[in-house]
């Protein structure tokens, strides 16, 4: 679908389909004009409604869907290239095959398919900043209690993350589970469910100027209430990164408010609760836009007598 701004406000007031036929598209990147687009087993690349399929055998038809897309230049490639995320078959289990829970990378083209990590359950999005690939990734939905097991990934060529055997910081679910595997550069708790990530390089929201962002999806069967969030991660770049919770905002001058955790205020309504947000985006302006289940979608932006 299309969401068209004609009158230059930063908000969408039409709606229209711009492409169709595609089998289950489930994540899209913008490169020099094209959109390309990841859904079940395949790579589609469109250009002016013209769909063009890349890719039909992606790894897929069980377990999570294929996750993330980023297109670009990473590392020392001299070319840009896809990278698209596959999910495992299973939520918690051992299988056999080599290209799922992974990052594979195509060139433009389609051609030249290529592993590039490997132990990823859920890569739910990805992202190049500054040359690097980034991805996040959610624990099993059985793995509960104080444990701090979803992940935000910088990715190395040939990096295993650890999935089936070790999630988290170092928790392993066999003996010696986590043995020669990658460690995050952040974690999160356990059933925040990042799902969708993106580097704010703006100042226009100058608190969020070189953070990370995050949309956390958010747990489904605890009471606790973990995800449903937008949160930001700041310092990322110098290895001493902190998290802290924008949506849900427990910022007050009232110590009642302030002392409420995300979950409960999600709980009173306050939050995202129970919408799902999905993905997290920066338009050229530094205008945040949040997807949330149920399809909506949410603007931040500053405020200003200018924008109505």
């Amino acid at each position: 679908m299309l969401l068209t701004d004609g009158d230059d406000d930063g908000l969408p007031e039409t709606v229209e389909t711009y492409a169709e036929g595609l089998d289950r598209p489930n994540s899209l990147a913008f490169y020099e004009g094209s959109l390309y687009v990841a859904g079940r087993n395949h790579l589609y690349r469109i250009s002016e409604s013209q769909v063009e399929t890349l890719v039909d055998s992606l790894p897929g038809n069980a377990g999570d869907w294929v996750g993330g897309i980023a297109v670009g230049i990473v590392g020392d490639s001299a070319e840009p290239r896809i990278y698209v995320a596959i999910g495992a078959p299973c939520d918690d289990c051992v299988y056999d095959s080599s290209e799922r829970a992974v990052i594979l990378s195509y060139a433009l083209d389609g051609s030249d398919r290529q592993l590039v990590a490997t132990g990823l359950r859920q890569p739910s999005d990805l992202a190049i900043h500054n040359g690097e690939l980034w991805v996040v990734d959610s624990a099993p939905q059985g793995l509960t209690g104080d444990a701090m097991a979803d992940e935000l990934n910088r990715v190395t060529a040939g990096a295993d993350f650890g999935f089936p055997t070790c999630v988290g910081m170092g928790t392993a679910l066999v003996e010696n589970g986590c043995d020669g595997k990658v460690s995050p550069a952040v974690v999160f708790s356990t059933g925040s469910q990042p799902l969708g990530l993106v580097f704010y390089d703006s100042d226009v929201l100058e608190s969020m100027t070189g953070d990370v962002l995050l949309a956390m999806g958010g747990t489904f069967n605890q009471l606790d209430l973990g995800g449903y969030q937008l949160a930001a991660v700041s310092g990322i770049e110098t290895g001493s990164p902190s998290v802290r919770t924008l949506i849900p905002d427990s910022s007050s001058n009232d110590p009642a408010i302030a002392s409420l955790t995300p979950s409960t205020l999600n709980w009173r309504g306050v939050g995202f609760y129970p919408a799902r947000p999905y993905d997290v985006v920066v338009n050229d302006w530094g205008w945040v836009y949040i997807s949330l289940g149920g399809g909506r979608i949410l603007s931040l932006r500053p405020q200003s007598e200018n924008v109505y």
